[in-house]
């Protein structure tokens, strides 16, 4: 693309009661240097707060901002049909709950001069910092990010994306199925394909990450449930990837160790009255909290966040949200038969 016009971007924003956010991710968009959005696709998923009359407000003094209206259905729909929509030579993707840094898209978009390029992709940084469970969460990404080895991955969040839109063509839209994973299952696509992913880290995207304690939860669930789906679909990816580990991973199946050995300590005492058994979910769990101790270790230090030290026991209550979704998945596979 270097030295041809200037290449038309469109970005495509799913919503969904984002009144608090979504100003600031459309006016990160229009403050752009250097390289200009031609086009910013909003798609209301049936939003029940003000975020489409803010959205309507903008668009009013912006003619770059479109604005399409769903019943609630899903990120993934809106976003396919946003993309179908798309009129730019690349289709990037910004979260409603996200912002970018003003040279995000001059940065990003160079990377395509590479025709092997099929994505591009910022660092994702934490927006609000003041809630325990936003840092949590936010650092943890930020950490794993930071831990990737150059700027080649097989993993890209459509948190804050851009992608070549003749790959899209080629390869199909967004799976619908999934509530969360449908990024992961794109990246994984993209790669079949040929292409190669780049995370360039300086640009910058900041994401407000849930606040509150069900929200994390129900997130994680489905983050998981979705996770176990695509492991079946591409082989090798239990092992998960550059962004999600094998480490990350294991806790699921330790968990469900961890299950197993409380269940039959629990049977123990009530049939034998041997509470000696509990020493196997003792260990079970010392073994899980030392292995999330390593890494909270080091986001305390890297983000000099002393709370952090706390993560092992998120992650615990993490693992039983995954542990749940484990179960889900395999009894909805086991009723497919």
């Amino acid at each position: 693309m270097a030295g041809s016009d200037p290449i038309d971007v469109s970005i495509v924003i799913p919503m969904f009661n984002a009144e608090t956010t979504i100003e600031a991710a459309i006016t990160s968009l229009r403050n752009q240097e250097k390289t200009a959005v031609s086009e910013i696709i909003v798609v209301d998923d049936g939003s029940t707060d003000r975020s489409l009359h803010i959205v309507q407000s903008l668009a009013r003094g912006d003619p770059r901002i479109v604005i399409f209206e769903q019943d609630h259905a899903g990120a993934a729909r809106a976003v396919n049909r946003g993309i179908s929509h798309a009129s730019g030579d690349l289709v990037g993707l910004l979260d409603s709950d996200a912002e970018v840094s003003s040279t995000w898209a001059s940065i990003l978009i160079p990377e395509f001069d590479d025709v092997g390029v099929g994505a591009a992709a910022g660092a994702i940084k934490l927006a609000n910092p003041t809630s325990f469970w936003a840092r949590a969460a936010g650092y943890e990404v930020d950490y794993r990010l930071s831990k990737t080895n150059g700027n080649r991955v097989d993993h890209l969040s459509t948190c804050n994306v851009v992608y070549r839109k003749s790959v899209l063509d080629g390869i199909g839209l967004f799976d619908t199925d999934m509530r969360i994973g449908y990024d992961v299952d794109m990246s994984y696509r993209i790669g079949r394909a040929g292409f190669r992913m780049v995370l360039n880290r300086d640009a910058i995207c900041r994401n407000y990450w849930r606040e509150d304690f069900w929200p994390f939860l129900r997130q994680q669930y489905r983050y998981a449930y979705d996770r176990l789906e695509l492991a079946t679909r591409y082989s090798g990816r239990m092992r998960g990837d550059d962004v999600v580990g094998v480490r990350m991973l294991v806790q699921v199946p330790l968990t469900f160790v961890l299950v197993a050995s409380l269940s039959l300590a629990s049977w123990m005492t009530l049939t034998a009255s041997n509470v000696a058994w509990f020493w196997l979910p003792g260990i079970v769990f010392a073994g899980m909290l030392a292995e999330r101790l390593q890494e909270a270790f080091a986001i305390s230090r890297r983000f000099n966040d002393k709370t952090m030290l706390l993560l092992p026991l998120v992650h615990t209550v993490r693992n039983f949200a995954w542990f749940a979704a484990a179960c889900v998945w395999i009894g909805t596979r086991i009723r497919s038969l």
